[in-house]
């Protein structure tokens, strides 16, 4: 289990690697839609890479299943957080209502999950980041559906073509790659390059992260007070209730033996609110401003909040 002081080292390597992306941003020393472009790229290229160099191991019939677990525990903790959110903010103007639950309920189990996790174990980080994937699919499919009806609670979705995307279609050739133990036939040249790239999805994601924090004013954050609590609710609470179920999960002993499996999802839904929000909110008619400022302003506080619930992962 990762040490408290490995956790706050982490946080402050991220904290310093988002610095760049805020000054450039600020003080506009980069083109217009440098970060748009960057941004595609992390997507398309840096972060698929990061998970597909994870898988490229030698098969495990544990490490498997162990990811399977890992997956249908990403799915519980997103039950809790929608049951939770159900409750929530039923009086308020739908474009908002739907925005704040769906920040609650959907955190950057990716983006910026995968960098901290790589980050906090250090040798193991390959290994962490692997079983990530499995909150990450559970993330991709309960975005497009559960998540668009959360926004807009007419809307049907738009299908299986929605949530195929590069998060998913790299789980799933990651797990290919594995099962057929690929790494130890293909080329090394490939390894290299598969290598390399995998290593630019920290800063990239951390310059991008720095530079939506640039645009962020601090003065929407005091709009109402429900902005405020939901980031409360992304940040501490809905991680809490969350650890809750994984803790009584682990006192039945139905689990291997392996530290991880209940650590690495946990650390993942104590994340800031997923930056997804606010494309979502654009495309299904929330408030796309309100979602900026929620993305915003979790992610600077969640450069505080992740070390103080890393606290709890002695009891995991």
């Amino acid at each position: 289990m990762p040490e408290f002081s490995v956790v706050l080292n982490s946080v402050f390597t991220m904290i310093i690697l988002l610095v760049p992306g805020f000054l450039f941003e600020r003080k506009r020393l980069v083109p217009e839609d440098f970060t748009k472009g960057l941004t595609n790229f992390t997507l398309y290229i840096a972060q698929p890479f990061l998970i597909i160099n994870s898988f490229l191991r030698e098969f495990d019939s544990t490490i498997l299943t162990e990811l399977g677990i890992d997956m249908l525990l990403g799915l519980i903790g997103y039950g809790v957080a929608f049951v939770a959110v159900c409750f929530m903010f039923r009086s308020m103007p739908i474009d908002k209502k739907g925005v704040l639950r769906f920040m609650i309920m959907f955190c950057n189990v990716g983006f910026m999950g995968l960098p901290i996790l790589k980050s906090i174990y250090g040798p193991d980080g390959d290994l962490a980041v692997m079983y990530a994937t499995g909150v990450i699919a559970c993330h991709n499919v309960l975005t497009w559906t559960v998540g668009v009806r959360l926004i807009c609670p007419s809307e049907k979705g738009k299908g299986f073509k929605s949530f195929v995307n590069p998060g998913i279609i790299a789980c799933l050739s990651g797990i290919l790659l594995f099962v057929t133990s690929a790494a130890s036939f293909l080329p090394k040249f490939i390894l290299d390059v598969s290598s390399q790239l995998s290593g630019l999805a920290t800063p990239l994601a951390m310059y991008i992260v720095g530079a939506h924090l640039a645009h962020f004013n601090f003065k929407d954050l005091f709009k109402s007070w429900q902005l405020p609590f939901a980031v409360i609710m992304r940040l501490f609470i809905t991680p809490l209730l969350i650890f809750a179920c994984f803790y009584l999960i682990k006192l039945t002993n139905i689990l291997p033996s392996n530290s991880m499996l209940l650590a690495v999802p946990y650390l993942q839904f104590c994340m800031p609110a997923a930056s997804v929000t606010t494309m979502m909110a654009q495309r299904y008619g929330g408030d796309p401003i309100y979602a900026s400022a929620g993305v915003s302003v979790s992610t600077l506080l969640s450069m505080v909040s992740i070390p103080i619930m890393s606290l709890l992962l002695a009891f995991l």
